[in-house]
């Protein structure tokens, strides 16, 4: 991966293997967050608002984005969680996202789940979405017994996907 190289040889990190797998760890949120301040439809009056809310020097972006009907709170808030839980540092006063804790779903498998809705559950997104899901499940079974929630879930995405049940993972990303 070209940024984890790049920041080793910045000397900015010491451990390229370890910032690959933080980066794609964050890489479903941070893909949300972008979707939501840009569609595909490209609306031009969406993405007026989205970049006057994100213009340098604007004091509350996030209330100018709610305003504008465009609201990132949810994503930005799995994103800092999941900032601290890499840094080690816990957020004070902040309770998970509601979705997550009461789902137990993680956040890269809804991702997943909606980024295949996005794609309108091309066959192309399909194929790639099973490709992840199976390399994601070989890293899950390195510990079973830790990760057995978190392997259910994958096993039962990637089910979902190969059989193409587009109503079923549709429901999945709730």
């Amino acid at each position: 991966m070209l940024v984890a190289r790049e920041l080793k040889e910045n000397e900015i990190i010491t451990d390229e293997e370890k910032a690959k797998k933080v980066i794609l760890q964050g890489l479903p949120t941070i893909i949300r967050i972008a979707e939501k301040l840009w569609p595909e439809n490209h609306d031009p009056e969406h993405l007026e608002k989205a970049s006057s809310a994100l213009y340098k020097g604007v004091e509350n972006p996030l209330h100018i984005l709610k305003q504008a009907g465009i609201d990132i709170e949810l994503e930005l808030e799995e994103f800092r969680e999941f900032l601290a839980e890499i840094s080690g540092k816990k957020i004070e006063g902040k309770e998970s996202a509601p979705k997550l804790a009461n789902s137990g779903v993680s956040p890269e498998l809804l991702a997943i789940a909606k980024a295949l809705e996005y794609s309108g559950f091309s066959s192309d997104a399909l194929k790639r979405a099973e490709e992840d899901l199976l390399k994601r499940l070989d890293v899950l079974l390195e510990n079973p017994e830790g990760n057995a929630l978190e392997i259910a879930y994958t096993v039962k995405l990637l089910r979902l996907v190969q059989r193409g049940e587009v109503d079923k993972i549709r429901g999945f990303a709730k």
